[in-house]
């Protein structure tokens, strides 16, 4: 056979500094195995940083989900010299969630530490009532010592 031959020239089987030109590159997953512990946790990274933008809203599950994938992505290392691209977009996808959860609660909290009379005349218009702190924590007592 001809070894010009276009069939004969993968280039997915060229041995000349395989491991620069395929760690960064769109292919690396063909050249590994996907069931790999280490490609598993990076694409579990990806993903839990990718669910963390939209669990940014509601604050606690954001955090958790930001810090999961940021957490997989720095495990899936492992004694390797880079980190696989999942791992990176986990790590990029987690911190952005992270950023934005963060930036959230500042904005929602802001007033509230700015302005506490306000929201503490929200608070009894809720109660029906003007509670005072020791009003509440007499109720609380009662409600505690009831049993």
């Amino acid at each position: 056979m001809d070894s010009n031959n276009n069939y004969n020239n993968n280039p997915w089987n060229n041995n000349q500094d395989n491991d620069n030109y395929f760690y960064n590159n769109y292919n690396y997953n063909r050249m590994h195995d996907p069931a790999e512990k280490h490609v598993i946790m990076a694409s579990h990274a990806q993903m839990a940083g990718l669910l963390s933008l939209p669990l940014a809203i509601t604050g606690v599950f954001g955090f958790i989900a930001s810090g999961i994938g940021i957490l997989f992505a720095l495990l899936s290392k492992g004694t390797q010299e880079k980190l696989l691209p999942q791992a990176r977009k986990g790590i990029m996808y987690g911190t952005i969630g992270l950023v934005c959860n963060i930036a959230l609660m500042g904005y929602m909290m802001y007033p509230v530490i700015t302005h506490p009379t306000e929201y503490m005349t929200i608070v009894n218009e809720y109660y029906d009532g003007d509670m005072t702190t020791v009003e509440f924590m007499e109720e609380l007592s009662e409600l505690l010592n009831s049993k």
